[in-house]
């Protein structure tokens, strides 16, 4: 959906998902979600390399940004991109001196969040903060 959001502002952004669902229903959604958003813009603006987790170094050397939690935090880190915290409660933020240590604290997973973000609040604070990072 960012990915929508950005490319219909003229950002040439593409969204990959890297990594696994261990429920099958989950699979199913992020295929079906990445299936409307490629539909919709009539173009192909998000991938999933779901069965590629063993390769995401590669395609983390692609990537403007990364969004994760834990491992893949650690992983953007690495290759040296912008890496933002997205947990189970939504969208935790983007890792920077002022954050690091919180974001730490609990792993890069966002339990440190202490309200729990609507879909809609964590995909406009994920455009914001994407769009604000691409643009400098």
């Amino acid at each position: 959906e960012v990915s929508r959001r950005l490319n219909g502002e003229g950002m040439s952004v593409c969204f990959v998902h890297i990594g696994y669902a261990d429920v099958p229903a989950i699979a199913e959604e992020i295929y079906a979600e990445i299936k409307a958003v490629n539909e919709a813009s009539g173009k192909v603006i998000a991938v999933s390399a779901l069965d590629e987790s063993t390769r995401a170094q590669h395609f983390l050397g692609l990537a403007d940004v990364v969004f994760g939690m834990g491992r893949s935090v650690f992983e953007g880190l690495a290759a040296g991109r912008p890496t933002f915290v997205v947990g189970k409660v939504g969208f935790a933020g983007a890792i920077d001196a002022a954050s690091v240590d919180a974001l730490a604290a609990s792993n890069f997973s966002g339990r440190q969040m202490t309200k729990e973000l609507t879909r809609e609040e964590s995909l406009a604070e994920m455009h914001r903060s994407v769009k604000e990072v691409l643009s400098n």
